[in-house]
């Protein structure tokens, strides 16, 4: 059956990408969300990246719907996985699930419908994290404070994605496919979403922002974002690198320099997290030194006073006595998981 939208009937196909590696306890979860979805018109493509502890068996159940097809490769990452998904899919419209969360019944329809409605490129809901091992309904939830709803042109879209009024997440989110034509996902990186937000919502006439919570998002221990290694650390500063260089490069056409500064900022308290975690572990002292001469520049001086207080005294101690972080860096560490509890 169609769905009338606008008073036209809508029959579009909907392209859903789902990577999956080794979440046998929550792939079934997110499976059936797809499944039941109250928009039929789908393809659901399930890109099995090399998993081992039987979510592939689970992937090959659901071939029995006409409207799945599960490809199993190699393990290449995440990255690879979903631009395996954008090379081989055939819809109107994509979206991005990951095999750990789960859609709304009526995810798919709301966004359709809200995109058509606004003639939009790019349709953004508001979603629940969730912490939790088992059923994600059944989880401790909490809505998600990134949100500012309205209808943006692209330039406001992007003045807003760095104002943080709604986030880089790839998977609360349907786009047209052809924004994505030219633009794939960064192999070998973790924060890839944060790398291309900026690309996608550059190549979009029109972005609709919605309240209505319609992802359910987990969050769980032993996540690649919630990991936090050196190598996770020096991803998220590649990633933020990226972003400040399209920042840069779009200053003040349409960004403003407090908008370029407050991304400095976020960059350079990355790269002193980098520096004391690679000091801390006796990584590599070359690579720790090229990075305590990146963060001592001159031009860092400059946004000195738009840090926070306890990074400006990190920022003093790593230009005056970084052998202090050795000392140091780890009680921060200890406070900081003592403050959770």
């Amino acid at each position: 059956m169609s769905m009338i939208i606008n008073n036209t009937i809508s029959n579009s196909i909907v392209s859903v990408i789902i990577p999956v590696y080794n979440v046998y306890s929550y792939i079934r979860e997110a499976l059936e969300s797809v499944i039941h979805q109250s928009y039929p018109y789908l393809e659901i493509l399930i890109i099995d990246d090399g998993s081992t502890d039987g979510s592939e068996l689970i992937c090959d159940e659901y071939k029995r719907d006409p409207r799945v097809r599960v490809i199993h490769q190699a393990n290449k990452g995440l990255s690879a996985a979903r631009n395996t998904g954008l090379d081989i899919m055939t819809g109107d419209f994509v979206a991005f699930l990951d095999p750990d969360d789960a859609y709304h019944t009526d995810f798919i329809q709301n966004m359709i419908s809200a995109l058509l409605q606004n003639e939009a490129d790019l349709v953004i809901c508001n979603y629940s994290k969730i912490k939790t091992t088992g059923l994600l309904t059944q989880g401790d939830k909490r809505k998600s404070p990134f949100i500012r709803t309205g209808v943006y042109d692209r330039c406001k879209a992007l003045r807003a994605l760095a104002d943080n009024y709604f986030d880089h997440s790839i998977w609360n989110k349907l786009y047209r496919c052809e924004i994505w034509r030219d633009i794939r996902f960064p192999d070998g990186h973790v924060y890839e979403d944060m790398e291309i937000g900026y690309l996608l919502i550059n190549k979009c006439n029109t972005v609709y922002v919605m309240d209505d919570i319609l992802y359910l998002h987990r969050i769980r221990t032993g996540s690649i974002t919630q990991t936090k290694s050196i190598n996770n650390i020096l991803d998220l500063l590649y990633a933020v690198s990226k972003v400040e260089d399209f920042l840069r490069r779009n200053t003040p056409g349409i960004f403003s320099e407090e908008q370029l500064t407050r991304k400095k900022a976020k960059k350079l308290s990355i790269m002193m997290r980098a520096y004391a975690m690679i000091v801390c572990t006796k990584r590599n002292r070359i690579e720790g030194r090229k990075l305590r001469e990146q963060i001592i520049q001159k031009d860092n001086l400059k946004i000195y006073n738009s840090l926070k207080i306890k990074t400006r005294i990190a920022y003093l101690i790593i230009c005056i006595c970084p052998w202090l972080l050795i000392i140091l860096y780890p009680l921060y560490r200890k406070f900081a998981r003592f403050k959770k509890r």
